[in-house]
């Protein structure tokens, strides 16, 4: 069933772009895709987004289930890293008036991986340390694949690259959130497999699914049960997490090496909020 769904997908991805093609006022302008420039920014994009939607889900879940934090105080520790999205959205164009946009890019992705590795590493609460690295990294590289995306494309077409971009986001963060979630979860499942070995049935189906079934049903079982379940559960999910921390440190670092080699001949940043032109176009 899933492999009929599959090549149905396909083939009816095909169909759409195929017809797309055809039509004079296409809902996708497929032509947007014959520039360098624009196919990287918009791969940039995705990649990014998907490993940091993909880890922030995690990472909130890590901050309840595994801190013990109230839904309250983890939305509080999340702050840091809203805050310096901020900071770092109104930063972009003095960097990218001084910095190459190759470079910034390349080095944005580069500290965002090391923010992954330290994600890794890292223990309780200095993961927060590391996930605001994160922003650090991702902020200049999501504004300025932003700003590429949009004025690689003709003036008369920035709008349709304006919503390439948008869409670009939209389907790096699901795609993130579906990915990077369900590795985590195969891998929670398979180390608490033999865990919930002996277990009275109905608990060990939940606490062997995902770590907030664990923390609920574990209060079904003897305090010495529960204490040992849950402990194995936390750390269950903590290899999950810190195997989807590395996938996203070499992924950011393959991005960051692949941008300068694609990227290398682009010497002058498309300076954020400079054109105006082509900003009034997609308008």
């Amino acid at each position: 069933e899933s492999l009929a769904s599959m090549v149905a997908s396909v083939a009816l991805a095909f169909l759409f772009l195929r017809r797309q093609a055809r039509l004079e006022d296409p809902l996708i302008d497929l032509a947007l895709f014959r520039s360098r420039s624009l196919n990287m920014a918009l791969c940039i994009n995705i990649l990014g987004v998907f490993f940091l939607f993909g880890s922030f889900i995690l990472l909130g879940q890590y901050y309840q289930l595994v801190a013990g934090l109230t839904p309250l105080d983890a939305g509080l520790w999340s702050t840091p890293s809203a805050v310096i999205f901020t900071v770092g959205s109104f930063a972009t164009p003095a960097l990218a008036r001084r910095i190459k946009p190759v470079n910034l890019l390349a080095g944005g992705l580069v500290v965002a991986a090391i923010g992954f590795v330290g994600l890794a590493l890292a223990s309780g609460f200095y993961g927060v340390l590391f996930s605001s690295l994160l922003l650090v990294g991702f902020t200049p590289v999501i504004a300025l694949t932003t700003e590429i995306i949009v004025t690689s494309a003709p003036p008369e077409r920035a709008g349709a690259a304006s919503a390439l971009s948008e869409t670009a986001n939209e389907l790096g963060g699901a795609l993130g959130i579906g990915v990077l979630g369900s590795l985590g979860t195969l891998i929670y499942r398979a180390k608490m497999a033999g865990v919930v070995v002996g277990l009275p049935p109905d608990v060990a189906r939940v606490a062997g699914a995902t770590l907030g079934g664990a923390a609920d049903a574990v209060k079904f079982l003897s305090a010495e049960q529960a204490e040992r379940t849950l402990s194995a559960a936390r750390d269950a999910f903590c290899a999950g997490f810190q195997a989807t921390a590395w996938l996203g440190a070499l992924g950011l670092l393959g991005a960051a090496l692949a941008t300068k080699i694609a990227l290398k001949e682009m010497r002058s940043a498309p300076v954020v909020g400079a054109d105006e032109k082509t900003r009034s176009a997609a308008a």
